[in-house]
C-alpha cells in the first residue's frame, strides 16, 4: 500500500511539473517586447496555481496565435479613437500592433 501511494504521488507531481513546463514554454513562444514592457516576464509561472484551468486548455497554440493578422493603430489625425484592448483592458497606443480575433 505504501509503495502504491508513493507511485501515485510521484506520478501526480511529475504530471503537474510537466504541465507547468509546457505552459511556460507556450507562453514564452508568444512573449514579445511589448508583453515584457507591460507585464514583465509572463512565461515564468510562480506556482501551480498559476496554471490555466481545464476550460482554457483548448485554446490556440502559440504558432496559431503568431499567425493572427496584426494591425497597427492609426494616428489621431487618421481618426484613431482612443480605445482599450478587450483582452488586457490597457489603452491602445498610437502605432501599437494589435491582433484581430
Amino acid at each position: 500500500a505504501w509503495l502504491v501511494t508513493q507511485v501515485i504521488v510521484g506520478w501526480a507531481a511529475w504530471t503537474l511539473e510537466n504541465r507547468m513546463r509546457r505552459v511556460e514554454r507556450d507562453i514564452r513562444e508568444i512573449e514579445d517586447d511589448d508583453t515584457v514592457r507591460r507585464w514583465g516576464r509572463v512565461g515564468e509561472l510562480s506556482n501551480y496555481n498559476a496554471l490555466p484551468t481545464k476550460m482554457a486548455a483548448g485554446g490556440l497554440s502559440p504558432s496559431e496565435i503568431l499567425t493572427l493578422p496584426g494591425l497597427r493603430s492609426r494616428a489621431k489625425k487618421q481618426g484613431f479613437a482612443a480605445s482599450d484592448c478587450p483582452i488586457c483592458l490597457h489603452p491602445l497606443q498610437v502605432g501599437e500592433v494589435v491582433r484581430e480575433l
